[in-house]
């Protein structure tokens, strides 16, 4: 997840170096080629990515949703 971890996985734990590759904590996808059509925010797709609700803040994401709901209600 860091350099960190690695250098304490080899100092700490006797982990050889070549076997120890700093991966991190993102997406393993590309980002778009090109910019995302949102237009009049048509795009109403979220991803929560988190074990943690409560830690990641996931009771504050419902309330704005809430909040975004009123101004942007589902149209049909």
């Amino acid at each position: 997840m860091s350099r960190f971890v690695r250098d304490s996985l080899i100092d700490d734990y006797g982990c050889a170096p070549e076997q120890v590759d700093v991966i991190g904590a993102a997406p393993n996808l590309p980002p778009p080629s090109a910019p995302l059509d949102n237009a009049g925010y048509s795009n109403r797709t979220v991803l929560f990515v988190g074990i943690d609700w409560e830690r990641k803040g996931g009771p504050l994401l419902i309330e704005a949703f809430r909040k975004v709901r009123e101004k942007l209600p589902t149209r049909a």
